[in-house]
């Protein structure tokens, strides 16, 4: 299993375990709810406008079952990307 911490900063993706169009399980530390946005090419504008691809409640892991070729967390926070 590979971890990484995500922030609001693009990350691109593509290291195994962690691939386009793959799966991972995201885990909110916060006290606040996160949404995990993702890219078509990390730039935020036109075909890769960043969208939401889960809200991770407060102290809560989710799914994310199609991750885009970037990801970043919404707001400055850190979420960890779990995969194996």
């Amino acid at each position: 299993m590979r971890m990484i911490k995500l922030t609001n900063t693009a990350l691109e993706i593509g290291m195994s375990p962690f691939f386009t169009g793959g799966e991972a399980i995201v885990h909110n530390p916060t006290d606040a709810s996160l949404i995990v946005q993702g890219s078509t090419d990390g730039t935020g504008t036109g075909d890769g406008a960043w969208a939401t691809l889960a809200t991770v409640p407060a102290g809560d892991m989710i799914e994310i079952a199609d991750l885009a070729p970037f990801i970043r967390v919404s707001t400055a926070a850190t979420v960890n990307v779990l995969a194996g």
